[in-house]
């Protein structure tokens, strides 16, 4: 597509901001990402000499809410040049595709922002005809550094047939969440008792439609990488990131366990994480919903690094009692293709 490089070099000028900068590039292909998550409509916006200055998409997805599997439309990639932020032209965005979807009779919009996007949050207020968004909750997107680890359990052999029925299991408590039968793109890390799968976490490598490039990080980070790399020379230590490179993340895109088998669940992640260590990953990502403590327990003591992220949903057909039925339980959401 003949926008795909300008809307690949928007994705590379506008960053996340913070105390460690990122921008999230789409190379080779904007497009891919998109194609994986469903069907798909990008809108744009050029300048007088047909510079793309701004983007907004939106990926028609089926999610299980409440057990039943419904249509939602995945809203992101609202980006817009740095000297044209402050103006209209994302409120601009925003409207024609809030058009488009109710022609289309759309009803549930999604999408998902870093915790505290001003700059986002400003479009969910209802203002300007843009429809009331709900915040579901809040994501805690938590980042494990690999290490090295010693297992004599595990496998990685299952069929995608007995792996969905083990995370359908697992999910069937859950409120919102993803199809469970996308394996094509994972590895899969299993414990077994006899026959049964008792625990698993397939993990997947997005870095061939996404990636994220370290921007900047503060002074004392800087001096501790440089620490870091004159001690590797000396002992076992995990790939360390540099400046200007993307990081090199594996995320968790399903994980489950049988209640009673935490220590299980726990073994399984030390085995991702030799695994990032033995391949040269910089973190392991799993995103949890806050109000997930059973799985929160297990996981935030081996985090190193947290991000957190809002999910939000609206209906334009004003299905207001099934957004206060979904925001009431758990959600999860495959942060891999966010």
């Amino acid at each position: 597509m003949s926008d795909g490089p300008g809307l690949t070099q928007l994705a590379s000028q506008v960053g996340m901001s913070g105390k460690i900068g990122l921008l999230i590039s789409r190379d080779p292909d904007f497009f891919s990402l998109l194609d994986r998550r469903g069907s798909y409509t990008v809108w744009i916006a050029e300048d007088d000499e047909g510079k793309i200055i701004g983007s907004f998409s939106e990926t028609k997805q089926f999610l299980f809410i409440n057990g039943k599997k419904r249509r939602i439309s995945y809203l992101a990639d609202l980006r817009v040049l740095p000297q044209y932020q402050g103006g209209t032209l994302a409120f601009r965005l925003v409207n024609r595709m809030r058009d488009e979807l109710i022609k289309e009779e759309v009803d549930l919009l999604y999408c998902t922002t870093a915790e505290g996007n001003r700059q986002v949050r400003d479009f969910f207020d209802g203002r300007m005809s843009i429809p009331l968004f709900r915040k579901l909750g809040t994501f805690m997107v938590r980042q494990l550094i690999p290490a090295q680890h010693k297992s004599t359990n595990g496998s990685s052999l299952a069929s995608d047939q007995e792996l969905h029925n083990f995370y359908e299991s697992f999910y069937s408590n859950y409120k919102f969440h993803p199809p469970l039968d996308e394996f094509s793109h994972c590895i899969h890390f299993i414990s077994r008792k006899g026959k049964e799968i008792e625990a698993a976490i397939s993990v997947t490598d997005p870095s061939d439609l996404k990636q994220h490039v370290l921007v900047h990080y503060p002074f004392m980070v800087s001096v501790s990488l440089k620490l870091l790399r004159l001690a590797k020379a000396f002992m076992p230590l995990p790939s360390l990131p540099s400046k200007g490179k993307p990081l090199r993340i594996l995320y968790a895109r399903y994980i489950g366990y049988k209640p009673g088998l935490e220590t299980e669940l726990a073994d399984l992640i030390g085995q991702v994480r030799n695994y990032a260590f033995k391949n040269n990953y910089h973190l392991i990502s799993i995103a949890l919903d806050e109000k997930d403590k059973a799985l929160g327990d297990i996981i935030s003591p081996k985090s190193r690094f947290l991000f957190r992220s809002d999910a939000w949903i609206a209906s334009l057909q004003r299905n207001y009692k099934l957004l206060e039925e979904i925001s009431s339980g758990m959600l999860y959401e495959d942060y891999s293709l966010v």
